[in-house]
């Protein structure tokens, strides 16, 4: 990544290069960039390409967000550029039914600073900060009451309020490790992602999470869902995440379930 690269990037997500590399910064680039950058899969639904790493950064920076693997490895390319020791991981997803998606369909990031940091910029409810991944009680954050807990073979298990989002094994992983998994999320019928529309960014009061036509705001508290009309979708999207759409997904009718 080039200097021109980190200063746009760093644009993008609100901030400036810190000047220690340390925890507090850690923290605040993660935080930037959750309340800057959204999750979302309008790239599976238009069946854009999907790239990883540096690759990521044109169509971050131009206003659109990523999937967890595009976003994650980004995000280690800045970390590491600025002069933390980065490494990645894979994770599998825990699905609606309990059972755990694919090895490596999810990828999150070792942040090794005095202790080992567990940061994740990709997911639906990652949390705010980054997590000790060596320690095993309740660590308090914006997000809920998360866990690290150990699990079969050596891997850990991440919770947000006693309910596991997903398994991760902790020896470090090369990007192409994710290519494989990457192809199967975008071409195979049972993909979670292949015809799902999710978006999702934190915000200073709470977040904003899309999930087909489904708008819901949690603030403060409280959270308001609105099902969205076709002639309002693209408004609302470029109002609540940043991004600029050229024409509608498929969306799913209007049944709010």
């Amino acid at each position: 990544m080039e200097k021109a690269d980190v200063a746009a990037y760093l644009d993008r997500i609100g901030t400036r290069r810190p000047f220690e590399i340390d925890f507090d910064a850690l923290r605040h680039l993660q935080e930037r960039h959750l309340e800057s950058i959204p999750f979302e899969t309008f790239g599976f639904q238009f069946k854009e390409p999907i790239v990883l790493g540096d690759a990521v950064l044109d169509k971050v920076v131009r206003g659109r967000g990523g999937a967890g693997a595009e976003l994650n490895s980004l995000f280690a390319s800045l970390l590491r550029e600025l002069g933390f020791k980065v490494s990645l991981l894979g994770a599998r997803v825990v699905g609606p039914d309990g059972r755990l998606g694919p090895l490596n369909g999810h990828l999150v990031l070792r942040v090794d600073h005095h202790e080992p940091w567990l940061v994740d910029v990709g997911y639906w409810f990652a949390a705010r900060k980054p997590l000790r991944l060596d320690l095993r009680h309740t660590q308090s954050d914006f997000e809920g009451e998360f866990q690290v807990v150990d699990a079969p073979d050596g891997d850990v298990d991440v919770l947000r309020d006693g309910n596991p989002l997903y398994r991760v094994e902790v020896r470090e992983r090369s990007l192409t490790d994710f290519e494989a998994p990457l192809w199967w999320l975008r071409t195979a019928p049972d993909s979670p992602l292949d015809s799902a529309l999710w978006a999702s960014i934190a915000t200073p009061e709470g977040r904003i999470k899309l999930k087909g036509r489904v708008l819901t705001r949690f603030e403060n508290g409280k959270r308001t869902i609105e099902v969205l009309e076709d002639d309002e979708f693209l408004d609302e999207v470029r109002k609540s995440f940043g991004i600029e759409l050229d024409r509608l997904p498929d969306l799913p009718g209007q049944d709010p379930v």
